[in-house]
């Protein structure tokens, strides 16, 4: 899950995390941390996320913190790496909320179970399936809360399984397959004040 934390009132810090499960039915409380790379417990990849400037993705923000101007579109790029070569990214669920333990009582999604809620968003095509790009920018919400938090949900999955969860798109949660024992959930949570 990636969470974002926007501020309407000055510049907005982002402070990234990243945690990465198994089992991709596996829900947990995200956990703010400085480094934007996660290993997964086997050690079969890690993940980046970085920050861009512009759509074209040339530009990456480099030293932390890393501020977002209010009202502004925020382009993110999530990267996997390991020595499985066949391996792919899919960004499953991105939820913006004020509170990183509660992405449902206040919130705004952006993506859900794959299909777009937010017209902001907009995802930019990779030829390297093991990268995930995408822009939105911040709900309107946010100008009552000093900090606000975006959790992404992304799957990892075997890219030559064509029956995994990133090839099967924008789906209803109740006929989503969670059986798939190639695929890992990762749950970024980052943060701007």
């Amino acid at each position: 899950m990636s969470g974002n934390l926007y501020s309407r009132n000055r510049n907005s810090l982002l402070n990234l995390a990243c945690r990465i499960y198994s089992n991709p039915g596996f829900k947990a409380l995200p956990s703010i941390r400085e480094s934007p790379y996660q290993q997964t417990p086997s050690g079969r990849f890690v993940v980046k996320f970085a920050f861009y400037d512009s759509p074209s993705f040339s530009n990456v923000v480099r030293s932390p913190p890393y501020y977002v101007l209010p009202n502004r579109d925020l382009f993110v790029r999530a990267t996997l790496y390991g020595a499985e070569p066949n391996l792919m990214l899919f960004a499953d669920t991105c939820v913006v909320s004020p509170n990183p333990y509660d992405f449902t009582t206040v919130a705004s999604d952006i993506i859900r179970n794959g299909c777009v809620r937010d017209p902001t968003y907009r995802s930019y095509y990779s030829p390297d399936r093991r990268i995930v790009q995408f822009k939105f920018r911040a709900p309107s919400f946010i100008g009552r809360y000093s900090s606000v938090y975006l959790q992404c949900r992304m799957s990892v999955c075997n890219r030559y399984n064509y029956s995994s969860r990133c090839y099967q798109g924008c789906i209803r949660r109740s006929k989503r397959s969670t059986s798939d024992s190639d695929e890992d959930a990762i749950v970024v949570v980052s943060r701007l004040q």
